[in-house]
């Protein structure tokens, strides 16, 4: 048995692409309470990031005793790479906590990421964020957990880390705490829009998005289930495929407008090339697609009218990827004896759309 506090978890930081079809990936081992796997299963924005502390305390034990959520601001970066401005929340002013993920990555296991980031020069995101280095802040935007670095340098061979991921807006406290006023907006169609990065990868590398696996297996005491994940070859990406469900809007929640989409070719390079997925993608994958609000995909829906997009409709979609946990929930959930397992089973992904392009609406 792998008791959770011993358990390790990967997501995101910054990809990269790869200029040669992808080495084999190591695997990172996390285990999760069932009450977890109902919470990510749930839900695609975090109104309060400071909600994720419990998660994140369960997979760092020695910051159980803290009562203090992690919302102080710490370390905001700058990644030219693919435009994320990544920040580090921690338990204490002094930046506890704020760098306990290893694999080289330094970072908080809640980290948020703002989207097309502005870089160093003044007036820019990234000094602005720096003027509020440890501030008591909260995030909102999209939840995200993703598995990435693995590293011999860590005793569990990976990191465990939660996301906020694109984050849209940041609160801060002027009174220690007891009450937060809206610092500063970054969900608007000047942030949210097609990142380059993901028209960057091989074809090779986007394949594999749709041909990971993963599996499961139920715990002793049956309220933990310890999981296998790939570590994963990149973060964002550009399909160009067909609308199999129309889109719809998400009536709880956030309200998201989402349709289903089957990816038939990958984009390989900005100036939009695209390449056919071989071996093409199984229609048991073919990934919800949500819209996140503000976004320009979302003001590219609405242009389109009621209608929205029908099925058969044909566009490219510049997105964030992320695991269906909705689909993990459904294959995990009916295992209720110490020991079950699912087996291998292929890794459902969803895709956060950012920009929707060449759109043609089927009639």
């Amino acid at each position: 048995m792998r008791a959770l506090n011993r358990s390790s978890g990967l997501l995101v930081a910054a990809a990269v692409a790869l200029s040669a079809p992808r080495l084999a990936q190591a695997q990172t081992v996390i285990t999760f309470t069932r009450a977890d796997i109902l919470y990510m299963a749930n839900t695609f924005m975090v109104g309060d990031s400071r909600t994720l502390s419990a998660m994140a305390k369960e997979q760092y034990p020695s910051r159980a005793g803290w009562t203090t959520p992690y919302n102080f601001f710490q370390n905001p970066t700058y990644t030219a790479a693919d435009g994320d401005l990544h920040v580090d929340l921690a338990l204490d002013a002094s930046g506890t906590g704020a760098f306990d993920t290893c694999c080289g990555t330094g970072d908080s296991p809640i980290t948020g990421e703002i989207l097309n980031a502005t870089g160093n020069s003044p007036k820019s995101d990234a000094m602005h964020l720096k003027s509020l280095d440890t501030t008591l802040t909260y995030w909102d935007g999209v939840f995200r957990f993703r598995t990435e670095h693995s590293c011999s340098s860590c005793f569990d061979l990976g990191e465990r880390k939660f996301e906020i991921h694109p984050a849209t807006k940041v609160y801060k406290s002027l009174d220690g705490g007891s009450t937060y006023v809206l610092d500063h907006d970054y969900g608007d169609a000047a942030h949210l829009k097609t990142v380059k990065d993901g028209m960057t990868h091989t074809i090779a590398d986007l394949e594999f998005v749709f041909t990971d696996t993963w599996s499961a297996t139920v715990e002793g005491d049956t309220t933990k289930v310890d999981f296998t994940f790939p570590s994963v070859a990149l973060n964002y990406a550009e399909f160009k495929g067909v609308v199999t469900v129309a889109s719809a809007k998400n009536t709880s929640g956030a309200g998201e407008y989402y349709f289903t989409f089957h990816p038939t070719d990958g984009v390989v390079s900005t100036r939009g090339q695209t390449k056919p997925m071989n071996p093409p993608v199984p229609s048991s994958l073919d990934p919800i697609v949500r819209v996140v609000p503000g976004s320009l995909a979302e003001s590219e829906l609405l242009a389109l009218g009621p209608a929205g997009l029908t099925v058969g409709s044909v566009l490219n979609v510049n997105s964030l990827t992320r695991e269906d946990w909705a689909d993990i929930q459904n294959q995990v959930s009916p295992l209720t004896t110490a020991g079950a397992s699912t087996g291998t089973r292929p890794l459902k992904v969803e895709l956060i759309a950012l920009d929707l392009k060449n759109i043609t609406v089927a009639p």
